[in-house]
């Protein structure tokens, strides 16, 4: 297509296009309304060697990937259930590890806020309980800092996302409209080759065409 047929293709069925974005944009715009929320808190727990030297650098780092691979384990769930009188479960809480930084992040979510931080801080507070015991039992509490970074954790709404969601649906009514245009004009094109349509454009008759190879 030339730019010209472009240019009529969007003079003639741009409306589609619109059309379609608002309407789809509309109702992403209507299901982020209705959308049972989602609430993120994080806990952060620094964990770094008392001694700098790459030797204990490794173990500490190994230490920390150890626990959060068994994060959360069923007496740690137990513990924050009994505290927080809140069902809990491994779908609500999450832990990761930064090597960079040699932070431990505990995320916890739920349909509100004060529940999500609730549960992130038990749950750090109890994470940080249990590891202590275990690095002292193990003589490890020496020789690394450990320690709760924040004891209010940082609380984030993360669903709906109400400007993704009517993006994402202006974009697909935008594309869904341009492909019904694509689809309309490549009709009315095949039509206006047909011999009807040349004999009611042009009053002559038409006495044969030429097939393209």
């Amino acid at each position: 297509m030339t730019w010209s047929e472009y240019s009529r293709l969007l003079l003639r069925h741009g409306w589609l296009m619109v059309a379609g974005a608002a309407v789809c944009g509309a109702l992403a715009l209507g299901l982020a309304t209705v959308q049972e929320p989602i609430f993120r808190a994080r806990a952060r727990i620094s964990m770094i060697p008392g001694v700098m030297d790459w030797r204990m650098r490794d173990l500490t780092k190994e230490l920390a990937r150890n626990a959060v691979a068994t994060f959360p384990s069923d007496k740690l769930l137990a513990a924050v259930e009994q505290q927080t009188g809140l069902e809990t479960n491994a779908d609500n809480l999450r832990a990761g590890w930064d090597d960079g930084e040699l932070i431990i992040t505990i995320e916890a979510f739920a349909g509100d806020a004060a529940t999500a931080g609730a549960l992130a801080r038990t749950a750090a507070t109890e994470f940080h309980s249990q590891r202590t015991l275990q690095f002292t039992q193990q003589d490890f509490i020496e020789f690394i800092k450990f320690e709760i970074r924040n004891r209010e954790p940082e609380l984030q709404q993360i669903a709906p996302n109400v400007t993704t969601n009517v993006l994402a649906g202006l974009f697909v009514g935008f594309a869904a409209g341009l492909a019904l245009a694509l689809i309309l004009h490549g009709r009315d094109e095949k039509w206006l080759l047909t011999r009807h349509a040349i004999e009611k454009s042009v009053p002559q008759p038409v006495l044969g065409r030429i097939r393209l190879s």
